[in-house]
């Protein structure tokens, strides 16, 4: 049984690929190619990681039993304990292990629009967000996640794909399953750039809104923040064709480079990966518009969605 095993990382195209899954289980499964229930909810294998009890791979083992491939995936897999390494590298004899990888500036300028964007992230989340907090630093610290999974499995048994806007992270999971051509024609596949980003002016909306809901009424900050997905969606970017706001100022992005550039070019010349992860980003130049002051029309409609949030 051949096993592929997607370990994330955030922000490179995991909810397509879960998506992809769920819509196309029962073709994947017709091919001999399982995508098992235990330590799943709904689309990610979330709990295997962040709930695992070791009595769940009994339970695993014996739902890819019988299959000649199997799935798993968690954007936050390459994060597991080494227990759970070792317990999934028993599960086959024939593993790869998937490892999307992102360009570090690009990664946290997309995690911070992610949080402004958030239906659970309060105006302190924003506000006291530093990339290099204690357990942030240990998300974006990729390249030791890495050599702890090279450990267990091996680096012939890893492969890791540089992340990219204009490519379909759905697409080295096919390759990695092999299926033959008669599955690939039955195949579904989500649409392209699922989780937009936010532009510029939806920012300032969001970030006013939340700062007027504040940080004690989480029930209303969902009610907010859903309200203004509906009024705001429409206006966010595709990120394959169009550059997206940058929210870290030079300074941040000096740090980043500087701390996560060194790992990060590790990672790409072990896997023969060129400079595809070191190129900078095409942004367009926005630096704190979290912070800056929104225009009338758009306090206006923060203000009315403050409102119909009550």
């Amino acid at each position: 049984m051949t096993l592929l095993i997607h370990i994330g990382t955030t922000k490179t195209g995991s909810k397509g690929i879960q998506t992809f899954l769920q819509r196309n289980q029962q073709i994947l499964l017709r091919y001999g190619c399982v995508w098992p229930t235990e330590g799943r909810d709904g689309n990610w294998h979330r709990p295997l990681v962040f709930d695992f009890d070791p009595a769940m791979i009994p339970v695993l083992a014996g739902q890819v039993a019988e299959a000649s491939h199997a799935v798993i995936s968690f954007e936050n897999l390459y994060e597991a304990g080494d227990s759970l390494i070792e317990h999934l590298s028993r599960l086959s004899d024939a593993p790869t292990v998937l490892l999307f990888v992102r360009n570090p500036v690009d990664w946290v300028n997309s995690f911070l629009n992610q949080m402004v964007k958030s239906h659970r992230r309060s105006i302190r989340d924003i506000d006291g967000f530093a990339w290099n907090d204690a357990g942030l630093s240990n998300r974006f610290d990729v390249e030791s996640h890495l050599r702890r999974w090279e450990r267990v499995f091996g680096r012939q048994a890893i492969r890791v794909v540089p992340y990219s806007r204009q490519r379909s992270s759905v697409m080295p999971v096919i390759e990695c399953l092999d299926l033959p051509e008669a599955a690939l024609a039955e195949l579904t596949f989500p649409a392209e750039n699922m989780n937009k980003a936010a532009d510029i002016s939806s920012l300032r909306v969001l970030y006013r809104l939340k700062q007027q809901i504040g940080v004690d009424d989480m029930e209303r900050l969902v009610r907010g923040v859903t309200l203004a997905h509906r009024h705001l969606a429409e206006r966010w970017i595709d990120s394959r064709v169009a550059a997206v706001p940058m929210l870290l100022g030079r300074a941040d992005r000096d740090a980043i480079a500087a701390a996560l550039g060194g790992p990060t070019r590790a990672i790409a010349e072990r896997y023969g990966l060129g400079e595809s992860l070191m190129t900078d980003g095409d942004w367009s130049e926005a630096e704190g518009a979290r912070f800056s002051r929104p225009t009338d029309e758009e306090a206006e409609l923060a203000d009315a969605l403050y409102r119909a949030s009550a």
